[in-house]
């Protein structure tokens, strides 16, 4: 990965991390994306903690964070744990 890719993955935005949760949970679910309510928690949709975890760990990835998986058990919806998330990456 080069430095002008790595920086804008540290740079990520609330919208920005929303937008990719939005977009697995769907994937994950086979669910359209506009069906995704950034404000329910998890569980209202039914994620197995299978699920749950890699979704952790591949966001972790996207943003070269170390994430714990129990942070989904933590931050129960999309918009908390974005919030969490973006404070994470600006603490970089």
């Amino acid at each position: 990965m080069d430095n002008h890719a790595k920086n804008e993955v540290y740079n990520a935005t609330h919208e920005q991390i929303c937008q990719w949760m939005v977009s697995h949970l769907s994937q994950v679910l086979n669910i359209d994306a506009k069906q995704v309510d950034i404000t329910l928690e998890f569980d209202d949709y039914g994620l197995d903690s299978r699920d749950a975890v890699g979704m952790i760990g591949e966001l972790g990835e996207w943003l070269q964070l170390d994430l714990d998986p129990n942070l989904i058990y933590e931050y129960r919806s999309i918009n908390e744990l974005s919030i969490y998330v973006v404070n994470q990456v600006e603490a970089q």
